[in-house]
């Protein structure tokens, strides 16, 4: 398994019109972007181009206004991967940096689970549900944290291609799937899923259309890529209504 499949779009940098609602805050270590102040909230987990890559703050601006408290932290501590270095020279090169920056039991595990949970527990006082959004590598922090009962309670990824089978059958939530037409099939993990209590809770939807990145980074001047921008998440905002705030 490697993020970033061959044809996969590249780095988009931030819009310099739109205007961020939310703030970057400091907690022990870690740096994250804070906005909302809802009752439940979603963690957002970024692709390979980082903290502030593509449309990412917007999606997470976006998640707020549905009422959310939304929260994307920085695993990669203000480093990612090199736009000017895209497509990778290698997918082992790849794989083996994203290994080393967002390594799920000495990086990401830690972080979500110490800090990233206690923070929105204790500062920013989320007394409800929380969800977490992956996209490319950050699907693979998605499925995993949701092994952990009552941690978090809904697992959206979107352009997944780090998917474990095994690691998605420890799941013990709901999940939603929607890989682009260049992504590894999700059958698998559907079969797995399936025999699961809320299996029929789960959601799969494919963009055969997209290439990998398209809901961050695909140019919106091109229609079928706005069409499906939109549809996507329409999908995430109404899956984590349903699964969060019921």
């Amino acid at each position: 398994m490697s993020c970033c499949p061959k044809g996969s779009l590249g780095h988009l940098a931030p819009s310099e019109s739109y205007v961020q609602k939310g703030t970057v805050v400091r907690f022990q270590d870690l740096d994250l972007y804070v906005v909302g102040s809802g009752e439940t909230a979603v963690i957002v987990v970024y692709d390979i181009f980082g903290f502030n890559g593509g449309r990412v703050r917007q999606v997470c601006d976006s998640l707020a206004e549905q009422g959310h408290t939304v929260v994307l932290p920085d695993f990669y501590r203000g480093e990612a991967w090199d736009p000017a270095n895209f497509p990778p020279p290698s997918i082992p090169e790849l794989r083996a940096w994203v290994d080393r920056k967002g390594d799920w039991e000495s990086i990401t595990k830690p972080d979500l689970i110490d800090r990233v949970v206690p923070f929105l527990r204790n500062e920013k006082k989320v007394t409800g549900k929380i969800g977490i959004l992956g996209f490319c590598w950050g699907t693979r922090a998605a499925v995993a944290l949701s092994q952990f009962e009552g941690l978090v309670h809904a697992a959206a990824s979107v352009h997944a291609t780090m998917t474990d089978p095994v690691v998605a059958a420890k799941a013990t939530c709901p999940q939603l799937f929607c890989p682009a037409g260049n992504d590894a099939p999700v059958d698998t993990v559907k079969e797995i899923l399936d025999q699961k209590p809320f299996g029929d809770r789960c959601v799969y939807h494919p963009f055969p259309d997209m290439l990998h990145g398209w809901s961050v980074r695909g140019d919106l001047n091109d229609p079928t890529v706005a069409r499906d921008v939109a549809l996507v998440f329409d999908l995430v905002f109404s899956f984590f209504d349903k699964e969060l705030k019921n």
